[in-house]
């Protein structure tokens, strides 16, 4: 099934262990068991863009719902649908116009939701995020005044100093910083600094996405490479960066093996504690952590479509 991989801008793990895959440039979403590296289900028609039966349009972000339905970020349809997975039919939208009654917002370009401990769903939509009631589509609260927000996480049971703090990726050059609230959504400080994206420690480059690598940190995607960030700063510092281990550095991470690693757009932490990414380029490859970058090599699974081949194994590269 050539061309699948090429245009990952989003994948998320569901409760079987496979892989929810978001492919902007082919407007098409898919589930991709990881042990046959076989699509088994897909929403959307591949290549069409649209907004009828079965088409989307630029799906950002995929994740599956507790009730085991199907979430998608239509982008460029501006609608968030949920999709029951045994007949494809949209069994729930949320749409700009809903986004103008209930969040007094224009637009909705929504590239990321999250669903919330209560059920209410968490999204980011480029120059805001929200939170919001499914059943009755009320707002919670919003954070404005963000250029490119692509991810937005709550902190849940895992810091109760930190409970139900806000993370928000905003991937514009002109702000290419992850910003932490409160919980009352206060600005406690950022990760990067602001309007000067970088890779030295300190910086970020546009952060794309990001999801929680333990209690204290994150495993960024910065296109040209991701790693770990400690995200947690004292009152006295106010801002602290803390460089884990580089998962991808220049060298490995800016085509280091036929063409991989350069366009990371999407970073996960697995159930099994490795780390996921996916090459804009066409190429998923899970990794596990270990302290030295001179040591990396794929673990258990790497799947690459982009040359019509498929390969596996624990090769190391240098």
């Amino acid at each position: 099934e050539n061309g699948y991989l090429g245009g990952i801008v989003g994948v998320s793990e569901m409760t079987n262990g496979n892989l929810l895959v978001s492919n902007m440039s082919k407007s098409i979403v898919f589930e991709l068991d990881k042990e046959t590296k076989k699509i088994v289900w897909s929403y959307g028609t591949f290549g069409v863009s649209g907004s009828g039966e079965n088409q989307l349009d630029h799906p950002w972000y995929a994740v599956e719902a507790p009730d085991g339905d199907i979430l998608i970020c239509d982008r460029d349809n501006q609608r968030l649908i949920k999709v029951r997975k045994s007949d494809k039919s949209i069994v729930w939208s949320f749409t700009s116009s809903d986004a103008v009654s209930k969040l007094g917002e224009s637009n909705f370009y929504v590239h990321f939701v999250e669903v919330q401990p209560d059920g209410h769903y968490l999204v980011a939509c480029g120059t805001y995020v929200a939170q919001f009631d499914p059943a009755s589509k009320a707002m919670d609260w919003k954070i404005t005044g963000f250029s490119s927000a692509r991810c937005a996480r709550r902190i849940w049971n895992t810091l109760p100093s930190y409970e139900g703090w806000i993370l928000v990726a905003d991937f514009d050059s002109s702000k290419s910083c992850i910003y932490v609230y409160n919980a009352d959504r206060v600005l406690q400080w950022t990760i990067g600094q602001e309007g000067y994206p970088g890779c030295s420690p300190g910086f970020l480059n546009s952060p794309e996405y990001f999801d929680f690598a333990s209690s204290l940190s994150v495993i960024v995607a910065e296109h040209g490479w991701a790693r770990e960030v400690s995200f947690v700063a004292t009152i006295e510092e106010g801002f602290r960066y803390g460089a884990g281990h580089y998962l991808y550095s220049q060298d490995i991470g800016r085509g280091y093996a036929e063409g991989c690693g350069v366009d990371i757009a999407c970073c996960i932490k697995l159930r099994n504690g490795n780390f996921l990414f996916s090459d804009f380029y066409g190429q998923l490859i899970e990794i596990k952590p270990i302290k030295y970058q001179a040591d990396l090599r794929p673990q258990n699974f790497r799947c690459q479509i982009a040359k019509d081949l498929v390969t596996t194994g624990d090769e190391q590269y240098s």
